[in-house]
């Protein structure tokens, strides 16, 4: 049987497919950012502690900024003053490479899925570990 047109994977309709399996994901809010970025599916997010929202994760950060938390789920462009809501897997399985570096070095963000990882409620795969 053959497939008619609109029932055919067209590569150009679809969002990447990546490896993010969520096994609870919620609503967040994200707090403004001055450069409003476009932040891609699979950022590392973390909650800052202080204003209590959403914020990409930095690995020189404080407030919690330096904790990954969740994943974001879907692309979305930054206000640069305005809250946004956004998607956030809070648990689940993902791979590494389908993980958005933001300006990260590979090694930091490998660094932090281990620690991830090591704190419970994601599994991560593709990690190259010492077994």
């Amino acid at each position: 049987m053959a497939y008619k047109t609109n029932e055919l994977y067209n590569e150009t309709d679809q969002e990447k497919l990546l490896r993010f399996v969520p096994t609870s994901r919620m609503p967040k809010t994200l707090d403004g950012i001055a450069a409003a970025p476009t932040l891609e599916v699979g950022t590392m997010m973390a909650f800052d502690t202080t204003s209590n929202f959403w914020h990409p994760w930095d690995p020189a950060g404080a407030t919690g900024f330096e904790i990954a938390r969740g994943f974001l789920m879907k692309k979305i462009t930054a206000h640069a003053t305005a809250e946004s809501i956004i998607d956030v897997m809070l648990a689940g399985t993902l791979h590494r490479d389908d993980v958005a570096l933001n300006g990260e070095t590979q090694a930091a963000v490998d660094t932090e899925l281990k620690i991830v990882k090591s704190r419970g409620p994601f599994f991560v795969q593709g990690l190259k570990e010492v077994r």
